[in-house]
Parts: structure tokens; C-alpha cells; sequence
């Protein structure tokens, strides 16, 4: 049997940016772009940049 730290899926996401050097950014639902970010895309969203 293995154990497992239970960790907040958003730090899990943000942990994993960290170490790849990507940027994150919050968004606050106070904001009505945010409040659309929110019902559009459920909270989760990323923009995608290769070189």
C-alpha cells in the first residue's frame, strides 16, 4: 500500500507550471471577466505558446 499527500488540484497544476518555468495568473471572479472565464471555461483555462 502506497500513501499519498492530498494536495488542492490548483497547486498541483501550479507546482507543475513552476517547474517547467510557465507563468500563471489568477483570476478573480470579482471581475466580470472573470465571472465569464469562470461559466465559460469552468475555472480552468491556459494559452499555449511554443517556439
Amino acid at each position: 500500500m502506497e500513501a499519498y499527500e492530498e494536495m488542492d488540484y490548483i497547486d498541483y497544476l501550479m507546482e507543475k507550471a513552476e517547474k517547467i518555468g510557465a507563468k500563471t495568473k489568477i483570476i478573480s471572479t470579482e471581475t466580470e471577466e472573470g465571472k465569464e472565464f469562470l461559466k465559460g471555461f469552468g475555472g480552468i483555462g491556459a494559452i499555449l505558446r511554443f517556439k
